[in-house]
C-alpha cells in the first residue's frame, strides 16, 4: 500500500488523497504520513471512537465483534504533532434535529456585489497536475 501511495504522490494528479484504512498502531501509517509531508501535502488524521458493538453492527466490511475488540485493544493514540480532525459532527449529524437561528436586521445589510475579476488565492496546498496542465493549455491558446 505504501508504494502505491508514494506513486500517487509523485504522479501529482490530486490535491488531496484519502486513505481509508484501519491503522490501529502509529507504525501502520507513519510512513504514509512522512511521505505525504515530504511531497508538500498537509496531513490530517481522522479518528473515530465508538463502542465495539456499535462498530460491529454498522461494519460495511463485515468485521466481527471479536475482530473489532482486538483492534481496539491494540489501539495507539496518534502522536501529538499529527493534526487530528474532529468528525463527531459528521457522524452525529443525523441526531441533530433542530437548530435555532436568530433573525437578522435586513435593513442594515447591504447586498454583496458580484465581482467580475478572478480572485487571487494563495494556498499552502500544492497544485495538482490537472490544474497546472489546464494553465499551460490556456497559455498556449
Amino acid at each position: 500500500m505504501v508504494k502505491a501511495f508514494q506513486r500517487t504522490l509523485s504522479d501529482g494528479w490530486f490535491k488531496f488523497i484519502i486513505i481509508d484504512a484501519v491503522n490501529s498502531q502509529t507504525d501502520h501509517y507513519s510512513g504514509i504520513w512522512s511521505a505525504a509531508k515530504l511531497a508538500g501535502f498537509q496531513v490530517y488524521i481522522a479518528e473515530i471512537n465508538s463502542f465495539p458493538d456499535h462498530c460491529a453492527a454498522s461494519s460495511m466490511h463485515k468485521r466481527s465483534l471479536q475482530e473489532i475488540t482486538e483492534i481496539r485493544s491494540t489501539w495507539e493514540e496518534s502522536p501529538p504533532n499529527y493534526i487530528k480532525l474532529d468528525l463527531r459532527g459528521v457522524i452525529q449529524g443525523n441526531e441533530i434535529e433542530e437548530v435555532e437561528m436568530g433573525d437578522s436586521d435586513s435593513d442594515s445589510e447591504t447586498p454583496a456585489q458580484p465581482s467580475t475579476s478572478k480572485p487571487s488565492v494563495i494556498s499552502p496546498v500544492k497544485q495538482c497536475r490537472w490544474e497546472t496542465q489546464g494553465e499551460h493549455d490556456e497559455k498556449s491558446l
